[in-house]
């Protein structure tokens, strides 16, 4: 089966592209061939050539009906480039890709599909004209799916896939792990340590965690808190006046591609979003090592936090909550030793990349025999 995929940037800015790289990867060592438009480069390129037929930058995949004329023009080159690809199977991962999705896929008569992975959309737009082009829709959550159906999408053309991890790829860490990883980044051995990894911006509740850690008023010989990640969405003073901010014992390190150190250096990971995550992949990567992760309940966190790892889930924006369990889960490794790896079986029976790309690549194959 050929397979056009799509992604803005061939950088790790945050769960999406990651997703889209692990997702087009397992395709094609099923023996799909992908070929990958992508908006701006980055650092996972040489990854993509691994397994990617062709692999093309274009300028553009929006369109919008007040700028349809000018949009039109911009995307004129990924669909002309779709075109001359012949795909059995055109698969977006953006809703604004509809209207490039449709006019690349209907000439060659592919089907069209669209991974709905965040809610990218304000209902005031035209949601359910432009659903209608799109032959099946894969919700990474019941969340996501629920507010699509709200938006005008046909809920009979949906179908929910959760977000997995390749367990190989973050491997469970234990003592030995703990201590390598503190010392390469300089953590002391001994300390209690929360990560934070992700975008550093408003939207994720950073500011309520630095909000919560003053409250927990631990002294940096005994605590320390990590924050790895860039911002995306705010200006570029945003990060300093944080640091500013900051309490004693705060590490702050750039976005890693590597989040397996870091995650093995923790004793707890922490997901303080203030609006409503898709799935919040983190979470699964974090669990993947064994590491239990204090996540706001919003969005599809729950769908993962659920049974006995709601216990985890706090109040978003409410500092004095996250505050009070990250400190009940401090000396988790003392009083529930078999919680860790509770965490990785968690993942491994209901979230790994195998099952998300088995529903999937059903889909897809399901939409190409009908076509």
């Amino acid at each position: 089966m050929k397979i056009l995929m799509s992604v803005n940037d061939l950088a790790p800015i945050g769960g999406v592209e990651i997703n889209v790289l692990e997702i087009g990867k397992e395709l094609s060592r099923r023996g799909n061939e992908i070929d990958m438009l992508y908006l701006r480069g980055g650092i996972l390129e040489d990854d993509y050539r691994l397994f990617c037929r062709a692999l093309r930058r274009v300028p553009s995949f929006a369109f919008s009906s007040r700028r349809a004329l000018r949009d039109l023009r911009g995307m004129a080159p990924a669909v002309l480039t779709a075109l001359r690809l012949r795909p059995d199977v055109v698969f977006v991962n953006h809703f604004e890709e509809i209207v490039y999705g449709t006019l690349s896929s209907r000439p060659s008569r592919a089907p069209l599909v669209c991974h709905l992975q965040w809610m990218s959309v304000s209902h005031h737009r035209p949601v359910r004209l432009m659903s209608r082009a799109v032959h099946r829709f894969v919700a990474v959550s019941e969340y996501m799916r629920d507010r699509w159906v709200e938006a005008g999408v046909d809920p009979g053309r949906i179908v929910v896939v959760p977000n997995g991890v390749d367990l190989a790829a973050y491997p469970l860490g234990g003592e030995e792990e703990l201590k390598r990883s503190r010392h390469e980044l300089g953590l002391p051995d001994e300390a209690f340590v929360v990560l934070y990894c992700g975008r550093i911006d408003m939207e994720k509740g950073v500011e309520v965690l630095l909000d919560a850690w003053w409250r927990m008023g631990i002294s940096p010989d005994n605590a320390r808190l990590v924050l790895a990640g860039s911002p995306v969405l705010q200006p570029a003073e945003y990060l300093d006046n944080l640091r500013a901010q900051a309490p004693p014992g705060c590490h702050w390190f750039a976005a890693q591609r590597d989040v397996v150190t870091l995650m093995h250096a923790a004793d707890l990971v922490v997901l303080p979003s203030i609006v409503d995550e898709a799935a919040g992949r983190v979470v699964l990567e974090a669990m993947a090592t064994g590491r239990p992760v204090i996540a706001s309940r919003s969005g599809g966190i729950p769908e993962v936090l659920d049974g006995d790892f709601a216990r985890l889930l706090v109040t978003r924006g409410d500092a004095s909550e996250l505050a009070e369990r990250l400190l009940a889960f401090a000396d988790w490794r003392r009083r529930e030793p078999q919680l860790g790896a509770a965490c990785r079986a968690h993942v491994a029976q209901r979230f790994t990349l195998d099952r998300t790309v088995n529903g999937i690549e059903q889909v897809l194959f399901d939409v190409v025999g009908r076509a």
